[in-house]
């Protein structure tokens, strides 16, 4: 089973490492430091990725709230529509061609 990788542990690493040098100063040749900004990118995309499923998670959960509601308007209608004596119609049912199969079922643009 894939551990599981947080984007905290990752920043602690990284701090621990930078803290080390805290008093002597810091300096990277040229492989310390391509290793140190392929860790910052890899905590960047990591970051994205949080960052991403929370927007489904929040967008996901609104549209849930949406159709709620939605089916809760139209179980008042419909119930409005069985009361005795209301004004709530509902509209004919107008006859519509259907597109045959193997035709172009498309409208008359060019």
């Amino acid at each position: 089973m894939a551990r599981l990788e947080y984007v905290s542990d990752h920043l602690k690493e990284v701090t621990r490492a930078v803290k080390e040098c805290r008093h002597g100063g810091l300096h990277m040749d040229g492989e310390n430091l391509e290793s140190f900004i392929a860790r910052l990118q890899q905590l960047t995309g990591m970051a994205v990725d949080l960052e991403n499923a929370l927007s489904r998670e929040t967008w996901n959960r609104r549209a849930a709230g949406d159709a709620s509601m939605k089916a809760k308007r139209e179980a008042a209608v419909l119930a409005a529509m069985q009361i005795p004596g209301t004004n709530i119609r509902l509209f004919p049912v107008v006859p519509r061609p259907r597109p045959q199969p193997g035709r172009n079922g498309g409208g008359d643009a060019a």
